[in-house]
């Protein structure tokens, strides 16, 4: 195992490092386990094949499959919903911790793992588990978590620890990270979710700092935009078909829109029927425009249609679930995970 630091240069807030990745292992011995479908008022529960999991962010692949990182037990994991089939594997390197996860169109798996301090990618064709050490300040680790795909092939991740956001090259190795502003240095910002819309404009969320950042990577411009609501926490951020981010707020009991012409936001409150603190978490917009987020507070899901302004609660079978991530797939289907270790399950609901 060897590593090579080829460049270190800064330029205004930009610090570019260059590493080369160290630790890529060929082949693996996967798991494979069938599930049984549970069936309930519109949703379809399947049960996770060991015991406490802790499933955060799901994914959709190419061919259909949801994809997410099972946190207790330091797998990552394949559903094929075309066959009612578990597939799992060790990642390289992993300390429980995989956070982020997106499928590129390539195939590749591309994961954000908090507690090991890297970025991997594995490439199931090959059966092939890549890391890339995260760039940090100091001895403790950098805390990668959320993680986004951009039209460029490139891959973002926010830098929760450190206050910073950062930019992989695939093809070099060579990560280049961005400073965060931050006038109180005695706290942090917590950049915790990211986006990138189809220009290449990076959007993520400061959980701390109740904020949204616009960063343009072509100059380095980051344009903070305070939400309304104040110490909403806001967390995860997706970017619509039409090109709109919005956003979920952890304690704000609300969802946000974010005009990317003006930087406007608008909130959306969540129905209080279950309670006044729903605890929002992930967050999708379908298709057909529909926006979608996950209530680990209220056990449901939340369904927001822009254009009437209305919203429906799909409740989880459950009691006690705590939903976390969601991912709506190509064919119109919610994905979701269920975070609580007594849950241990992943579901799907369609609209009827």
């Amino acid at each position: 195992m060897a590593g090579v630091v080829a460049a270190l240069v800064v330029v205004g807030l930009i610090v570019a490092i260059t590493t080369r990745s160290t630790a890529a292992v060929p082949g693996c011995a996967p798991e494979s386990t069938s599930a049984t479908p549970m069936q309930s008022g519109g949703i379809t529960e399947f049960t996770m094949p060991h015991a406490e999991s802790d499933l955060m962010f799901p994914a959709v692949d190419g061919a259909g499959n949801i994809w997410f990182g099972e946190m207790h037990n330091n797998r990552l994991g394949r559903f094929s919903p075309s066959t009612n089939t578990f597939t799992e594997w060790h990642p390289t390197g992993g300390h429980s911790g995989i956070m982020g996860l997106v499928a590129a169109k390539n195939g590749d798996i591309w994961y954000a793992e908090l507690a090991a301090n890297h970025i991997g990618r594995f490439t199931p064709a090959t059966c092939h588990f890549t890391t890339y050490p995260a760039p940090q300040r100091a001895n403790h680790g950098a805390g990668p978590n959320g993680l986004a795909l951009a039209p460029d092939g490139r891959v973002w991740v926010t830098l929760e620890s450190d206050d910073r956001v950062a930019v992989l090259n695939p093809q070099t190795g060579a990560f280049t990270t961005y400073d965060l502003p931050n006038p109180d240095p005695k706290s942090i910002v917590f950049p915790y979710g990211i986006a990138v819309d189809r220009a290449g404009i990076v959007w993520f969320a400061e959980l701390s700092a109740n904020a949204i950042v616009r960063l343009d990577p072509a100059t380095g411009k980051m344009t903070t935009h305070a939400i309304p609501t104040a110490k909403s926490q806001p967390d995860e951020i997706t970017i619509a078909p039409d090109g709109t981010p919005w956003f979920s707020e952890l304690t704000g009991g609300k969802i946000g829109r974010i005009d990317p012409a003006t930087g406007a936001i608008t909130e959306f409150a969540v129905p209080t029927d279950h309670g006044p603190v729903p605890e929002l978490y992930d967050i999708t917009v379908t298709a057909k425009g529909i926006v979608w987020v996950t209530s680990s507070g209220a056990n449901a899901l939340f369904r927001f249609d822009p254009a009437a302004g209305n919203w429906a609660t799909v409740t989880l079978p459950h009691p006690g679930s705590t939903p976390f991530g969601i991912v709506a797939a190509p064919d119109g289907a919610l994905w979701f995970t269920e975070g609580a270790v007594e849950a241990n399950r992943i579901g799907i609901h369609r609209e009827g």
